[in-house]
Parts: C-alpha cells; sequence; structure tokens
C-alpha cells in the first residue's frame, strides 16, 4: 500500500487522547451505522471539537506527503471526522452548502487553497452558519485532494479491502476518483470529496462489503454507459411448495437455451455494454455456467469484454440454507463476487422461503461506486433509504414480476437520481408459471436505466417485447 506513513506507524495514534477519540468513533457510528441524526446543539458541539482538533494538528495537514513520525496522525481519520460534521449538518441549515460555487472567487477550490495558507482556521466559526459551511467544505476539499495519489486505487486494491479500514471507526475510506461530481449547486453528499468515498462498514445489522472491479477505464468527465437487458422469451418457473405457505424456484425452463443465451451476449458484445443484467430467477446453475461460457469464448480473437455481468439469480441451497443468490462477474465472465437478497416476496399467496441475505455489496471500480440489489431489496418501501448511504454512481438490480414492481422501481429510482444522482439499472422478468402461458396483453418484462435520454422513465416505455435491449445513461 502507497503510503506517507512509515510501516512502525501505521497504526500509530498522536497525542488525540483515547477519550477524544472514542467521541469521533461514537459520533462516526451514530451518523453511519444507527443513521441518527442531530440536533443544532449537539452538531454545534462537535463543530467545536473540530475545529479544536484542526487547530492542533494544522501541521499534520500542511505537510501531508511528508514523511512522518510514530506519533504521527493518520490525516485520513481527520477527512472522517470533517467529512462525518459536514453531513451531519442539520438539512436546515446544510442549505448553504448549495451556494458555495466550485470555481472563481469563494469557490471551493480557492477556499481550500485559502484554508492551506491560513493554517486551517476561519474567522466566525462560531456564529456563522455560512463561514462554517465554507470552512467544513473547504476543509474536506483540501485533505481529500491532498491525500488523493497517496493512498491511490492502484495502490491500495486488495480483495479484503482491508487497505480502506480505519481502526476503531466503522466505515472504509475509499480511494476512487469521480471528478464529475462536482457542480454549482450540488448536494454535499454527492460533491464533498472527488478522490475518496467514505461508506458505512455496517447499516443498521447487514454487513457491507467491498470487492474491487479490475480493468474498467477511468474517466474524469461524465460519460454514457451502455447497459444490456437480456428477458428469456418462453422461459416460465417451476415452483415447488415449501410447507402451508412458502415456495422456493427449482427451475426456469427455456427451449434453446443454449441459443438464446449465445444471442443475449453476442448482443451485448455488439452493443459495447458495461454491464450486462439478466433478471431474478431465471438463471439456473447450468444457465450460469452457458453464460460464463459464453463471456468467455474466444478470448484472442475476440479481446471484447463486459465489465460487469449480473447472471440473473437463483434459489440455491448453502450449508443447510436456502439464499436467493446473484453471481456477479466481470471481464470474460470471471467471478467476482455473490449477493443473496434481503427481502421476500409473494406469489399466489405463498411467500418465497428464503434466508434473509445479510449483507449491502459495493462494487468498486476505479471512478464508481456500484451497488446490487434483488428486486423487492429496491422497490420495497420499508427501508429503502438504505442504498442513500452508500454515495452510489450505479445500481444494478435483476428483477422479477409485473407492472406493480417495475412502477415501484420507478419510484425509487427517480428518488435516488434526485437525491444522489445515482443511474438505476433494473432488468424485470414478467413471472409465468411453468403449466400457465403469459398474458397476451402483458410484455416479456421490463428494463430501464434512470436517468435514460429523456429522464421520463414509465412503466410504458419501460415495457420490453424483444429479447435483449440497449439502454444508456450518464453515470
Amino acid at each position: 500500500m502507497k503510503c506517507w506513513l512509515p510501516n512502525d506507524a501505521m497504526n500509530s495514534r498522536s497525542n488525540i487522547t483515547p477519550s477524544e477519540r472514542r467521541k469521533w468513533q461514537k459520533f462516526v457510528r451514530d451518523l453511519l451505522v444507527e443513521r441518527r441524526r442531530f440536533t443544532k446543539n449537539v452538531w454545534l458541539s462537535h463543530f467545536r471539537r473540530l475545529v479544536k482538533n484542526v487547530t492542533a494538528q494544522a501541521d499534520i495537514l500542511i505537510s501531508i506527503g511528508a514523511e512522518r513520525g510514530p506519533d504521527a496522525l493518520d490525516p485520513r481519520e481527520m477527512l472522517i471526522w470533517a467529512w462525518t460534521v459536514l453531513m451531519a449538518k442539520p438539512p436546515e441549515d446544510a442549505q448553504f452548502y448549495l451556494r458555495i460555487p466550485e470555481e472563481g472567487p469563494g469557490g471551493l477550490k480557492e477556499l481550500a487553497d485559502e484554508l492551506r495558507d491560513r493554517r486551517y482556521v476561519f474567522d466566525k466559526l462560531d456564529t456563522a452558519l455560512e463561514c462554517q459551511m465554507r470552512w467544513l467544505g473547504a476543509l474536506v476539499r483540501a485533505i481529500d485532494a491532498d491525500l488523493a495519489g497517496i493512498l491511490s486505487p492502484s495502490g491500495s486494491i486488495t480483495n479484503s479491502a482491508e487497505d480502506w479500514e480505519m481502526e476503531g471507526y466503522p466505515c472504509y475510506i475509499v480511494p476512487i476518483r469521480r471528478g464529475y461530481r462536482k457542480g454549482n449547486g450540488k448536494d454535499r453528499a454527492r460533491r464533498a470529496m472527488l478522490y475518496h468515498a467514505i461508506l458505512p462498514r455496517q447499516i443498521g445489522d447487514l454487513a457491507v462489503e467491498l470487492a474491487f472491479v479490475p480493468d474498467v477505464e477511468i474517466t474524469e468527465e461524465p460519460r454514457r454507459w451502455t447497459y444490456g437487458a437480456p428477458i428469456f422469451e418462453g422461459a416460465t418457473v417451476d415452483v415447488e411448495h415449501v410447507g402451508a405457505d412458502g415456495f422456493r424456484v427449482a427451475d426456469a425452463p427455456l427451449a434453446d437455451e443454449e441459443g438464446c443465451v449465445a444471442g443475449h451476449v453476442r448482443s451485448a458484445l455488439d452493443g459495447q455494454c458495461d454491464a450486462l443484467v439478466w433478471p431474478e430467477l431465471t438463471v439456473p446453475k447450468d444457465r450460469l455456467a452457458l453464460i460464463r461460457a459464453e463471456l468467455r469464448r474466444d478470448p484472442l480473437r475476440d479481446p471484447r469484454r463486459i465489465a460487469i455481468t449480473v447472471a440473473g439469480s437463483r434459489h440455491v441451497e448453502v450449508g443447510g440454507k436456502w439464499f436467493n443468490r446473484a453471481e456477479i462477474l466481470f471481464g470474460k465472465g470471471q467471478p467476482l463476487a455473490s449477493y443473496d437478497k434481503r427481502r421476500t416476496f409473494e406469489v399466489e399467496g405463498r411467500f418465497e422461503r428464503i434466508d434473509p441475505g445479510e449483507k449491502m455489496l459495493v462494487l468498486v471500480t476505479e471512478d464508481r461506486l456500484i451497488g446490487v440489489a434483488i428486486c423487492k431489496d429496491f422497490c420495497d418501501d420499508v427501508d429503502n433509504d438504505a442504498y442513500r448511504s452508500l454515495s452510489l454512481d450505479l445500481l444494478l438490480v435483476p428483477s422479477m414480476g409485473k407492472v406493480s414492481t417495475i412502477d415501484a422501481h420507478l419510484r425509487h429510482a427517480k428518488a435516488l437520481q434526485s437525491q444522489q444522482g445515482t443511474v438505476s439499472f433494473v432488468v424485470q422478468q414478467v413471472d409465468v408459471l411453468t403449466g400457465t402461458t403469459r398474458d397476451a396483453k402483458e410484455p416479456l418484462g421490463y428494463s430501464f436505466a434512470s436517468p435514460g435520454g429523456s429522464g421520463t422513465a414509465s412503466s410504458r416505455n419501460s415495457r420490453q417485447s424483444e429479447r435483449f435491449r440497449l439502454h444508456t445513461a450518464r453515470r
């Protein structure tokens, strides 16, 4: 891992007292894990502690990148404190952040430079709300920029993301270049940092797991990704009853399975897809093997690859438990991670008999954070704001259901895009039980990537009657 601290100082501490550090760790946990909201007075007490700590540790911040002794404070810790205070500001006061421009006089870049010159001291921090937000915004941007390249994505990636953890804090500090998130009038959650993202390691009872996706092109400016939505025409689901009121899907029969999968992959490669998502419960084990085989076919003659593939999902037994599991692949079909559905659904009076997943999964490229959900995880109204805690650029969602399901997906996708700028890509198969036929009025499925070209995705224009559809969306 690239770091300015010598090896024996990686876990060392400065003259910050243990009591002070515990207060900060609790504050960070309250915001990120418990998702607590703070009153103005409580917030102000944390803000004053931050000012005091920054003043005392100004030399550390001014000389980021220089060699330090064993008592040096890791500046990532100060970045966590500053970012958490900025995010914890009550919304009615945080609006002052919206008024701070990116460039020019009084812009965040100029303020960050001025803050360094003034040894991180601003006037009127105890009384003027606008000054507080200007100082906080500049402080976060200054530390964020000064750390860029010291803990770089290429220098700190491990499969376990251990390099992104801070001892004692319930969060990751992920090095990621997202300069495209800056912009006048954008909320603090979207543009606070351009070179890092702070993510909770836990949301409520759910662990947050990170998986790095290699070989994805990095771009500083916004660009469109292309998404592939394959639907299985003629596929049905074999439902087996479990107990008095449960069910599981045993299979998803399909005529010409090999030809259908090959056509999907060929269309995705020809369309230069960045991401490919099959629908929920349409990819049993044998079909998953076909998908992987098609993705890695002729790697020398056809070097084209798809950055991320979500191979639908299936009901699978693991260690005596049943899960609705999605397999995530990268490149030429290499396995990357798996994700288990957290919320069950009902069909014809029976409930999906699975064990709920215990984690949120975030895929990390060098310039974006990508979440994965399965159907009701995203369209459920009960606790949908968990995804807003992850600062996602993109959410990939395999789904199964009818128009009411896609309507719920659209509603949540529009809210997430408005609040976070997140693109949601949903691919949904209309469920048809084996032995029945699809209603002629129903499409094969639904798919959308929001915000689309028109920004007006609806269940009507999300209807998909073809086997494969391409979507594009900026970020």
